[in-house]
C-alpha cells in the first residue's frame, strides 16, 4: 500500500498569492502537496447518519487534508471561509489560526482579544458606526486626547492619524464613514520610547526586531519609512508575551507591535495576522520555514493512503 499524500490547503487571495508562495515553497519540505483552495467555490453534502460533511474542492476530499492555512481569503468569502474552517475543524482538520481569532476578524487587529486581558493593550473605543462614534466623541473628556485612528483593516499603516480635539475626531469619523462600513478605533495617543515587532507562531516567540518612527512621525511601519534596527536583550518583553498573550493568540501566525511607554509600561498596541517579515531578513531568520516546522507539529501525518483522496 503506497503512503498517503500530507495535503497542505492554502486559503488565500489570488492579490496575495505572492506572499502565500513564501509558505508554500517552504512547506514543501514538510507536505507531499499544496492545494490552494477558493472557498466559493467548495462543495457541501451532508447525510443524514453521518456527523460531519463531506467537503470536496477540484476533486479533493478535504476532511483529509492535513493542515489548512488561512491566510488572506479572496475578496467577499470570508462567510464562506468561516463555513468551510467550522466543518473542516469537525472533521479533524487543524487550522493555522483559531476559530476563535478567524470569526472575530471584522474586529481587526485582535483589540477584542486584547480587552480581555488587564494592562496589556492601550485604551481604546470602537466606533461601530458614525452615531455610536459622534456619541463616545460627546461622552469624552478634553483630557482624553489626544487619540488615534485606526481602521480596523488597516494596511501598512494608512489611515493613522493623530486627533488633538473633538472637533477633529467628528471629522475623521465622517470622512471614514462615508466611505467604510468598517469599525474604526480611537486610541489612546502614547508616546512610545521604543518599540518593537514580534514574530510568534503557535505561542512560540521566533524573533523580533526594533523599530523607530521618521523624525516629526508616530507611525513605526516599514511602509511609512519606519527604520527597523537588532533588538536588544528581550528577555522582559518576551516574558511579558508569555504571560498575557491572548489565548486566541496562542495558534496561528502572528506579528505583534509592542511598545514601552515613558512610564515603563509595556503596550501590546496590536497584533497582525499573516505578518511581513521584511525586518527579520537581517537577523538571517527564515520566517516562512520556521513558521511551517512550528505548524507542522499540529498537522495529521498519514503514513497511509486514505480512501477517495481525491475523487475521479
Amino acid at each position: 500500500m503506497k503512503n498517503m499524500k500530507n495535503i497542505l490547503g492554502i486559503i488565500s487571495s489570488q492579490k496575495e498569492k505572492s506572499y502565500a508562495s513564501f509558505y508554500e515553497r517552504e512547506a514543501t519540505e514538510f507536505y507531499d502537496e499544496i492545494l490552494y483552495i477558493d472557498p466559493k467555490r467548495v462543495e457541501y453534502t451532508i447525510r443524514r447518519g453521518e456527523n460531519t460533511p463531506e467537503i470536496v474542492y477540484d476533486g479533493y476530499i478535504l476532511n483529509n487534508l492535513s493542515m489548512v492555512y488561512v491566510l488572506s481569503p479572496p475578496l467577499g468569502t470570508w462567510n464562506h471561509t468561516i463555513l468551510l474552517v467550522k466543518y473542516l475543524l469537525a472533521a479533524g482538520c487543524p487550522i493555522s489560526d483559531t476559530f476563535e481569532m478567524l470569526r472575530r476578524d471584522g474586529i481587526g487587529k485582535a483589540y477584542e482579544a486584547l480587552a480581555s486581558q488587564k494592562n496589556v493593550g492601550t485604551t481604546c473605543y470602537i466606533a461601530t458606526s458614525l452615531a455610536a462614534g459622534t456619541s463616545i466623541i460627546e461622552k469624552l473628556a478634553e483630557e482624553s486626547y489626544p487619540l488615534v485612528t485606526k481602521p480596523t483593516y488597516g494596511h501598512h499603516g494608512k489611515g493613522i492619524y493623530k486627533i488633538d480635539n473633538a472637533q477633529e475626531a467628528l471629522h475623521h469619523l465622517q470622512q471614514h464613514f462615508m466611505d467604510s462600513k468598517d469599525f474604526l478605533i480611537l486610541e489612546k495617543f502614547i508616546i512610545y520610547t521604543k518599540e518593537w515587532r514580534v514574530y510568534v507562531v503557535d505561542g512560540d516567540i521566533i524573533g523580533s526586531y526594533g523599530k523607530s518612527a521618521l523624525p516629526g512621525s508616530f507611525i513605526a511601519n516599514l511602509h511609512q519609512g519606519a527604520q527597523t534596527k537588532p533588538a536588544e536583550p528581550m528577555d522582559e518583553i518576551y516574558e511579558f508575551i508569555k504571560a498575557h498573550l491572548p489565548s486566541e493568540c496562542r495558534q496561528g501566525i502572528y506579528g505583534l507591535d509592542v511598545g514601552l511607554s515613558a512610564n515603563g509600561e509595556i503596550h501590546v498596541i496590536e497584533t497582525n495576522r499573516c505578518p511581513g517579515w521584511k525586518g527579520l531578513q537581517s537577523s538571517k531568520i527564515n520566517f516562512p520555514y520556521e513558521a511551517n516546522k512550528i505548524l507542522f507539529k499540529r498537522a495529521r501525518q498519514y503514513t497511509q493512503e486514505p480512501a477517495n483522496e481525491k475523487i475521479g
